[in-house]
């Protein structure tokens, strides 16, 4: 499982949101083990 930050480190000081809260910006997840990813990433949306 691979996840990529391709998100700067200044964007996320500025814009971060707590978990749960609407508008997140999303960080893309690749692999091919459905329960690892959701064991990581807490989410079944995958």
């Amino acid at each position: 499982m691979k996840a990529f930050n391709n998100i700067y480190a200044q964007h996320l000081r500025d814009h971060g949101k707590p978990a749960g809260a609407a508008g997140r910006t999303p960080l893309p997840v690749a692999g091919d083990d459905p329960q690892a990813k959701v064991s990581r990433c807490g989410s079944s949306r995958m």
